[in-house]
């Protein structure tokens, strides 16, 4: 779900994502759901309670959205609606009841920094200009007369990308951390997932990158003492990659700091794009506009800045979760938000207190998407990565024997779940 992209569609990237979490995720949800809440086994716990919540909060505000259709299905470059959503439940509780023992969350946590690993390498082909595909508008950052590109990977997005690089960086960095681990491996794929990041010239990303990578090294040091010779391996890795950066692309990155830095441009795009969140929820402060709705509200509370900044142009989120979620679910949403990330943090804590040995790579992970979702859309992909990893944080059930229907019923919901996928 993170590689997969369809060259020669109009939008390559995100239908096939939503496609797959949606046919996987419904499929999930129809074969395991029934017999899960018959057991009172599945939403026994808070965080399950939490987010059948957020499915039913994202059920009532579709239902009142300004526009049915474009909540069910969601924004063609984004497809948030409520079928994602469907789909990105049933994956958590796949997760959830795949079971709690250690070599499931370690699977997990390798799965996601191999594909974050490719994901850089294909961005760094891309950087070098190695690409073998050719886009129609590649994305481009103009300074000082020229334009430096920005890779997107098989994510479609800078923004994206460096989202899910420095997701592997961070866990990469967390299970550096650990005395048994193999250095060889993990500081090559530490230093890729990092100059990736730094290359994509998103500074949500670079923050995201810096905060997991502080987190992943608290978190190994509380389950047992980090040697000095990794401390020292750990801080000669982030030398490498600063020093890659400024010497391949100094200007660009010296630029965009300044601009997150002075007032003017994005920053001013950024605050309009808030104001307009903000007018939008006042107008529907309980249940929202509906959801993935933001870009249908939009035009209505779009001021001279946006305007000045960016023209025609209309985003399809609010550029940080926390507001597009109160502007698309209202209140509601931010509610049931509320107590998934509460119930969350209570399992970690309950974790760090034993000094769970597979807690520091999946904390990591799930602290860089918090700092990345504070200043930036983190896409289905950081969503696919928050439910699984999100499941694994609070621990699972050893799934009861499956009855024999259980196989119709996932065939017969991945076949609905496909056709819905399809269906715009």
């Amino acid at each position: 779900m993170l590689l997969g992209f369809v060259p020669g569609l109009l939008d390559p990237f995100t239908p096939a994502k939503a496609a797959l979490v949606r046919v996987v995720g419904i499929g999930a949800l129809v074969a395991l759901g029934p017999a899960a809440f018959a057991r009172r086994t599945w939403p026994r716990r808070t965080c399950d309670r939490a987010v059948v919540a957020w499915v039913a909060v994202t059920l009532v505000s579709a239902a009142l959205a300004v526009s049915p259709r474009l909540a069910w299905f969601g924004e063609i470059g984004s497809r948030e609606g409520v079928l994602t959503t469907l789909g990105l439940a049933g994956l958590y509780a796949v997760a959830r009841r795949a079971g709690s023992a250690p070599d499931h969350e370690a699977h997990r946590v390798s799965l996601l920094i191999a594909c974050a690993t490719a994901a850089s390498i294909y961005a760094l082909l891309q950087r070098a200009g190695a690409d073998p595909l050719t886009w129609a508008a590649p994305a481009a950052y103009r300074v000082a007369g020229a334009s430096v590109l920005r890779p997107w990977g098989p994510l479609g997005n800078p923004i994206l990308l460096g989202i899910v690089a420095a997701c592997g960086l961070a866990a990469a960095i967390a299970r550096l951390a650990r005395p048994a681990s193999d250095p060889w491996r993990l500081a090559p794929i530490a230093a890729v997932n990092g100059a990736a990041c730094a290359a994509t010239l998103s500074r949500g990303a670079w923050l995201a990158a810096m905060v997991g990578t502080l987190v992943a090294c608290i978190a190994a040091a509380r389950v047992r003492p980090i040697p000095r010779a990794r401390l020292i391996g750990i801080v000669s890795l982030f030398s490498v990659v600063v020093a890659w950066t400024l010497i391949v692309q100094r200007i660009a990155t010296a630029a965009r700091v300044a601009e997150g830095l002075a007032p003017g441009t994005s920053l001013d795009v950024r605050g309009a794009i808030a104001s307009a969140a903000l007018s939008a929820w006042r107008s529907r402060p309980v249940w929202g506009v509906g959801p993935d709705g933001f870009a249908l509200a939009f035009p209505r509370w779009r001021g001279t800045a946006y305007w000045r900044g960016v023209w025609l142009e209309n985003p399809v989120h609010a550029h940080a979760v926390p507001l597009q979620v109160l502007a698309t679910l209202g209140i509601a949403g931010v509610l049931a938000g509320a107590a998934i990330v509460a119930s969350a943090l209570f399992a970690a804590r309950a974790r760090w207190r034993r000094r769970d040995d597979q807690l520091p790579p999946t904390l990591a992970v799930l602290a860089t998407l918090a700092a990345a979702s504070l200043t930036n859309v983190v896409g289905i992909a950081g969503a696919v990565i928050a439910a699984t990893f999100g499941a694994a944080l609070v621990g699972g059930d050893e799934p009861p024997r499956a009855p024999r229907v259980r196989g119709l019923a996932v065939a017969a919901g991945v076949l609905t779940a496909g056709v819905l996928a399809f269906a715009t």
